[in-house]
């Protein structure tokens, strides 16, 4: 019943307003006049249906009702501007966001209070482009929730700001206006599409156009215990808390359930997706480590016997042998052999080194510093870790020593191993002359790709003092 008498009251206003108005100026004026002031009021009389916009209502109300008050006394000439900035920029729920906002409406209350102000082109020149720019700025960093309202608000205040400041820049090139009837019919007409933009907003937001989902859009940036317990009794399935009188809000909050009910099913559904991916990818590690050791073990026991029973029969034949010739060739062979055999050992020391099997991860690196062209320190723990994990951590520990070796230039390197929280951390770093890079084929792309695959990640980084530190996490599972 309230909003009734808002509309005839503001119906009086019009009229009244008017009835002034056309005594004064063009018709033509006075009818964009009066469609400028009406869309203020009306926006007021809509929005003042929905409690969250009480604030909004009373803002664009008093901007309609200050717009046709100008005409019946000079110095309300300028009241208008700053409710009706404030209304726009504050739209949905009438409250301004940051200190620009705060700024440009407080200036354009100084300029409808202070006439002179008011009165001079350069200030509300500054004004009306302050209006635009903050109104721009405010959507621009609006939250996802609040986009939508935001782009409402910044159209609104870019009409105002340009409303204000184009007379006033006017007024600057050519003080004297050839037609000052056709700038107070732009300024109208500016005016008018301002508050209509808010006209059409509220009608959405109350229902008079459909508008449930930008509402339902919206709750997810309302913070009220009394809501969320609401929408999560509907989520449940029970009835809300206190019950809900209104149909459109038992509704809305049903809505709002329904769609986060889904959501959380589709990011359930996403996590154990890619759990089940992470869980693939490292059976598939396991499983290549498993197949390099069973391949180690068979050149050990294979290749590795052969070679050993052909070394036995080339020293029996040296040592029966009658002339200089058989026991020189025996030897040379014998050389090969134990080429052979080293090599073999290398091989299987890259496919799966058995010490680190048998001693651990501290042991395995410790023969990889041995066996290593640069002075090389290890600190590490005694203790063992998960199969994975050392597997893991010996390759990354390994392919950094040879890129140590290989592009560096270093004269001393350093592995450590260490416990951190739920991770084994492994850093390796070098004297040299640094620059490694995981995609330049040093091969640190694919150690990534294989600690990703087992949950952990590798980092690269210039030490201050020169050369490369490379790093390692893995989780223990």
């Amino acid at each position: 019943m309230a909003r009734w008498w808002l509309a005839i009251v503001a119906v009086g206003v019009v009229v009244g307003g008017e009835a002034t108005a056309v005594g004064t100026g063009a018709l033509l004026v006075a009818l964009a006049d009066a469609v400028a002031g009406a869309t203020f009021l009306a926006a007021g009389v809509v929005a003042a249906g929905r409690p969250d916009n009480r604030r909004l209502a009373a803002l664009a109300y008093l901007a309609g009702v200050a717009w046709f008050a100008a005409n019946l006394a000079d110095p309300l000439a300028y009241l208008h501007r700053p409710l009706m900035v404030h209304a726009a920029l504050g739209y949905p729920d009438g409250r301004l966001r940051g200190v620009p906002s705060r700024v440009v409406v407080a200036a354009a209350w100084v300029s409808a209070v202070i006439a002179p102000v008011g009165a001079g082109a350069v200030v509300m020149a500054a004004v009306g482009i302050g209006v635009g720019v903050v109104g721009v700025a405010l959507a621009s960093r609006a939250s996802l929730a609040r986009r939508r309202a935001a782009s409402v608000g910044a159209r609104s205040a870019v009409l105002l700001g340009i409303a204000v400041a184009a007379p006033a820049v006017i007024r600057l090139v050519e003080p004297v206006s050839p037609n000052a009837d056709a700038v107070a019919l732009g300024y109208a007409v500016l005016v008018g599409a301002a508050g209509a933009v808010l006209l059409v907003a509220v009608l959405q937001r109350s229902g008079t156009v459909s508008g449930v989902t930008d509402t339902v859009v919206e709750l997810a940036d309302v913070e009220s215990p009394r809501l969320n317990a609401m929408v999560g009794s509907l989520r449940a399935g029970r009835e809300p808390p206190g019950g809900v009188s209104d149909p459109a809000l038992l509704g809305v909050l049903t809505n709002a359930a329904e769609l986060l009910n889904a959501n959380a099913r589709l990011h359930d559904n996403l996590a154990a997706q890619v759990e089940q991916v992470r869980l693939s990818r490292r059976r598939l590690v396991e499983a290549a480590d498993t197949e390099r050791r069973r391949l180690e073990r068979r050149l050990a026991a294979g290749a590795g016997r052969h070679l050993d029973e052909l070394d036995h029969t080339l020293t029996a034949l040296a040592a029966v042998a009658d002339d200089d010739a058989s026991r020189s060739l025996a030897d040379r062979t014998k050389r090969e052999v134990a080429a052979t055999r080293d090599d073999l050992v290398q091989l299987a020391r890259g496919l799966h080194p058995r010490i680190l099997v048998a001693g651990g991860l501290r042991t395995a690196l410790n023969d990889l510093a041995a066996h290593a062209a640069v002075r090389t320190a290890v600190r590490a723990p005694e203790e063992r870790f998960d199969p994975t994990v050392e597997t893991t951590l010996w390759y990354v520990c390994a392919e950094a020593a040879a890129n140590v070796v290989k592009h560096a230039n270093a004269s001393a390197m350093e592995i450590e191993i260490a416990l951190d929280g739920t991770d084994v951390v492994a850093t390796v770093t070098d004297d040299g002359v640094g620059g490694a890079q995981p995609g330049d084929g040093s091969g640190l792309a694919g150690l990534a790709d294989r600690l990703d695959a087992v949950g952990g990640r590798l980092e690269l980084a210039e030490r201050a003092a020169g050369g490369t530190r490379v790093r390692a996490r893995v989780p223990l599972p």
